[in-house]
């Protein structure tokens, strides 16, 4: 009788055993693959927003700007074979729509073959041929794989020439924010945390709520930039050409910065985005864009 019962006791507890490591491996493959989904996520909302500005820019008629968007979104977003996608022109906005689905690895052995995604942007129609766009560019090392990041040079030039028909356009402002795991930007003092006695030129981002808000400088120092936690060489961003543009309309420079542009260590992409709405605030530590009653002007990030 006890041998029958320690054999029973051998038998659940590999049961058990198979049953643990069943939800272990669905639990790993769950964190692997809905991170490649976000990435994807992420990747086609970039390439979505920025067809849809240049379509929403580009002059000519309706059909022409679906064109243009659809190009563009061609053109920039390298797996757009398997995306289904659409532009519509509605009350002078631009509306494009992606869906793609990413096709699981380890989640596929439960029976979630594949995560499907989608993006979409609206971007009202320069009607006046006034914009101010910033490009916010990511520069990390993850960019050095396949020369990724030279796509992305020759894409920002692409989208400079688009917005402004090859530097015809005067009224066009660009700005540029490259990120990796910081910042490199120019910030007036008052800007700055007080407990940073020295401002390298470089930050990360805010304290929350503050990293989330337009507003700047105004709540002491959880609403001001400066500070950096990690161990990375702002000296060798700026040696990269990593540093920060503010609205101009010398597209020319714009362009031959952004090609010597190198990428950096790590990535920060909520800083980035941060900084990008700054450089389009016109209440923020630039003072440059226009007032967002101007309703001549389209703003985009």
């Amino acid at each position: 009788m006890p041998a029958r019962i320690a054999r029973d006791e051998r038998g659940t507890i590999a049961i058990t055993f198979g049953m643990s490591l069943l939800v272990m491996m669905a639990s790993v493959g769950g964190a692997i693959d809905f991170g490649a989904y976000y990435a994807s996520t992420m990747r086609l909302q970039a390439a979505v927003d920025a067809a849809a500005l240049a379509g929403a820019l580009a002059t000519g008629d309706d059909e022409h700007r679906r064109s243009v968007a659809q190009s563009y979104l061609k053109r920039n977003y390298k797996d757009h074979a398997f995306v289904s996608f659409g532009v519509e022109v509605i009350n002078n906005d631009v509306v494009m729509t992606a869906n793609s689905s990413h096709q699981t690895s380890i989640l596929k052995t439960v029976g979630i073959a594949h995560l499907d995604y989608k993006a979409q942007a609206t971007v009202p129609m320069a009607t006046s041929g006034k914009a101010e766009v910033v490009l916010v560019l990511d520069y990390s090392d993850s960019m050095l794989e396949y020369d990724k990041y030279v796509r992305l040079r020759e894409a920002a030039a692409q989208l400079i020439d688009q917005v402004s028909s090859s530097g015809t356009n005067k009224n066009v402002k660009m700005g540029v924010v490259p990120f990796a795991a910081m910042v490199r930007v120019d910030l007036p003092s008052s800007f700055i945390r007080s407990d940073v006695f020295s401002y390298s030129g470089c930050t990360q981002d805010r304290r929350y709520p503050h990293n989330g808000q337009e507003e700047a400088g105004t709540a002491g120092d959880v609403s001001k930039w400066g500070e950096v936690t990690s161990g990375h060489s702002c000296s060798a961003m700026d040696g990269l050409g990593l540093t920060t543009i503010p609205l101009t309309d010398d597209l020319a420079s714009v362009k031959s910065k952004v090609q010597a542009m190198q990428p950096y260590m790590w990535t920060h992409i909520a800083l980035g985005a941060e900084i990008g709405w700054q450089v389009l605030s016109p209440s923020g530590p630039f003072a440059t864009a226009a007032s967002y009653d101007d309703k001549t002007v389209a703003s985009r990030p």
